[in-house]
């Protein structure tokens, strides 16, 4: 069984979804699958997926009807056979020691329910980052007012998640 499960909703998102891709799979740490979901695209999109999965023996390409990113999501995640997931959108790219520097923090924690990773919001003429201190010395209380004034706690696309807590707690 692989350690992580890298969920992709797609839908029409021909022109971005191979550097997504391609930076997944660049990843320096390989023990993991990806999960991509078709929701309806009617761009070539389904195409480009089905390539990499011929390409790749851990792309996994499933297909649905249009019902929306949270239901492609959802879906993704119901046959997510690693312990932990995170998901990445398809207009998004990701470092490649992502992978790398998650797995260095859960071997250090011997357990984690959720990791929260540093984003930064790249538009064609600057780049941002969004970085908040560790949680690691706070209260539940106080690390919870400190999230939800944070600009990116909403993205669900920002967290690798443990994915038996997340079941079992019916996310």
């Amino acid at each position: 069984m692989v350690k992580y499960s890298i969920i992709v909703p797609v839908y029409n998102v021909e022109d971005y979804l191979e550097k997504c891709l391609d930076s997944i799979i660049s990843q320096t740490y390989k023990d993991f699958e990806v999960i991509i979901v078709n929701d309806g695209s009617t761009d070539k999109s389904l195409s480009i997926a089905l390539e990499y999965a011929k390409k790749y023996d851990f792309i996994k390409v499933i297909s649905q009807e249009n019902k929306g990113l949270s239901e492609a999501r959802n879906n993704g995640i119901k046959i997510a056979e690693a312990p932990y997931f995170l998901l990445v959108d398809s207009d998004d790219y990701i470092e490649s020691n992502l992978l790398e520097k998650l797995d260095e923090i859960i071997i250090s924690n011997k357990y984690v329910d959720l990791i929260r990773f540093q984003v930064r919001d790249i538009k064609a003429d600057s780049s941002l980052d969004y970085i908040e201190e560790e949680f690691n010395d706070l209260s539940g209380e106080e690390a919870f007012n400190k999230i939800v004034n944070f600009h990116y706690i909403e993205n669900a696309w920002a967290y690798l998640y443990n994915t038996k807590y997340f079941r079992e707690n019916h996310f």
